[in-house]
């Protein structure tokens, strides 16, 4: 029995948690394509029926790790993967230790850094700004330990001091502690969908215009421009596959496989990129399994490099079961 195990979606549910939804629906196609059982499954009211339920056929049952949260809390998706862990259950998906890694950007940075793969300048951010000493601006706050891009608007970039103090202050306030502020590139941005077939490969790469946002506006991917759909920023940016420079694409996918690498990502990824007015690259974002609903990037993705979503879901699965049970 596959188990489609989800976040529980309510009425007061972030619109990053609601398009869960679109995920189960994609993967329960897949999986009556390919002709295998399944039932989606959440862990919520109730873990120990979940348990249950997920333990329920033995050697058969495997998990294809959907959820986002737990509670409410981020954590809970690395919290589960070890869960599945312990019970010694196949599951899709990064291990809890890649999950919880690159959930906290500082760590997952410095993981980076050490390796002499390129990310921007950075430092993590405690309760105060006045002892930061010089740094290159402009500059983009982050929620350290939050998924989704969720605490991350336009106004998180910032040109002087006396800006950072004043977001500083309110991201503080509105509770996206711990914070990592990191120089913001000026340039080009990409993002690029990976694979494990069972070798990590780059199926495909997009460039992101923001040639749609209003004047001024930094060109950055918000949590708007992610998942309100009716927004400016969701409007005034687009992903298209990247065309030409070969080179560019080359170094790239070489860095991506590299991150996911030393990262410990399974199965699929995305990785996201600037690409600085001097020509340089930096690794902006680190995502273990994203997105996967028919209407998201990751799913274009596939698409353009002539995978199809059931092919996809099978190799997964494939990879899952051979890490398990060796077969």
């Amino acid at each position: 029995m596959i188990w489609i195990a989800h976040t529980a979606v309510g009425p007061d549910s972030l619109s990053s948690d609601a398009g869960v939804a679109d995920e189960v629906e994609a993967v329960s196609l897949a999986l009556e394509e390919l002709g295998l059982p399944y039932a989606a499954v959440t862990p919520e009211p109730s873990l120990l029926d979940f348990i249950h339920r997920i333990t329920g056929n033995g050697r058969d049952d495997l998990v294809f790790h959907l959820v986002e949260s737990y509670q409410g809390l981020p954590w809970g998706e690395s919290w589960l993967a070890g869960l599945y862990e312990a019970l010694r259950l196949p599951y899709t998906g990064s291990p809890p230790s890649t999950l919880s890694l690159c959930l906290d950007k500082r760590r997952a940075r410095a993981v980076l850094k050490d390796a002499r793969l390129p990310v921007p300048t950075g430092l993590p951010l405690g309760g105060s700004v006045e002892d930061l000493g010089p740094f290159p601006f402009p500059a983009i706050l982050k929620p350290a330990c939050r998924d989704a891009s969720e605490g991350l608007t336009p106004a998180n970039v910032v040109r002087n001091l006396d800006e950072l103090r004043e977001r500083h202050g309110q991201l503080v306030h509105d509770g996206f502690a711990p914070l990592l502020l990191e120089q913001f590139i000026v340039g080009r941005e990409f993002s690029l969908a990976m694979v494990q077939r069972p070798d990590w490969q780059v199926v495909a790469a997009f460039e992101v215009s923001f040639s749609g946002l209003p004047p001024g506006q930094p060109h950055m991917l918000c949590y708007e421009s992610k998942w309100a759909y009716e927004s400016v920023a969701y409007e005034g940016t687009t992903t298209n596959p990247m065309k030409g420079d070969p080179e560019i694409r080359a170094l790239l996918s070489d860095l991506a496989v590299r991150a996911a690498t030393e990262l410990g990502l399974r199965d699929y990824a995305r990785i996201d990129f600037r690409w600085s007015r001097e020509g340089q690259p930096c690794i902006i974002d680190i995502n273990p399994n994203p997105d996967i609903s028919l209407s998201g990037g990751f799913h274009r993705a596939l698409d353009s490099a002539g995978i199809g979503f059931t092919d996809f879901v099978r190799q997964i699965i494939h990879n899952a079961r051979h890490r398990t049970h060796g077969a």
